[in-house]
């Protein structure tokens, strides 16, 4: 099974002044939905989970072809998680308790469960204690974490018996520099094998180089171990 997990930056929360680097064009509506819709499509993930999904990105994915589940974030935000499926799955919802508004969206396939989040920045520890208390048996968290190594949420899953499996390669390149924020975590009993790294752009986004988002996509095969 491929799983590949990527924000995919929500146009409202985009800003100008965050990518000088980035030709304007990179940075307009039509053009990145234009090229988002292209590079998902050559992810070929069997579970695909996206952030910052905004709902009419949500619908031209449905449009396509994707079956799959939206899960928008609460007060208002405009924004939410997205998770595709081949095949038949059961889901669930989780709004954290904190009031952020932030969420998880949840995918049971068999015996193995699927947590798609984005945690909110400064405020991720509590909401990842609340989301492992909700999985059980083989179990996969992946997303956008907005924290880097060492930070008390990576320390926590690790506490937690989970094991990152997506490698150690850069997934976000801002104004602010290039990090890795973006992770998959699983339980043992299964083994990620992650997909060879790519040269990392000097900016990002970047639609001439096919990426769309300041977030790089992060794919990996999932097998038994």
């Amino acid at each position: 099974m491929r799983l590949v997990t990527y924000n995919v930056l929500a146009q409202a929360y985009l800003r100008p002044s965050y990518y000088p680097h980035s030709r304007p064009e990179d940075l307009e509506a039509g053009p990145r939905r234009k090229c988002l819709l292209e590079r998902i499509a050559g992810l070929q993930a069997d579970v695909l989970c996206l952030q910052e999904v905004e709902l009419d990105l949500f619908e031209a994915l449905r449009a396509a072809g994707r079956q799959g589940r939206y899960l928008p974030k609460g007060r208002n935000k405009p924004d939410g998680c997205a998770t595709f499926v081949t095949g038949d799955a059961r889901w669930s919802e989780l709004e954290y308790a904190d009031g952020s508004g932030h969420v998880a969206l949840l995918l049971q396939l068999g015996d193995l469960q699927v947590a798609n989040t984005h945690l909110k920045f400064k405020q991720g520890l509590p909401q990842i204690q609340e989301l492992v208390t909700h999985l059980r048996g083989h179990s996969i968290v992946c997303g956008d974490f907005n924290v880097e190594e060492g930070d008390d949420v990576l320390r926590h899953l690790r506490e937690h018996e989970f094991e990152d499996g997506a490698g150690p390669a850069i997934t976000s390149v801002t104004n602010a520099g290039s990090k890795k924020i973006d992770f998959i975590f699983h339980t043992a009993g299964l083994r990620l094998i992650p997909d060879p790294p790519r040269p990392l752009p000097i900016y990002l986004p970047d639609l001439k180089g096919g990426e769309p988002s300041d977030h790089l996509p992060v794919g990996v095969s999932v097998e038994r171990a």
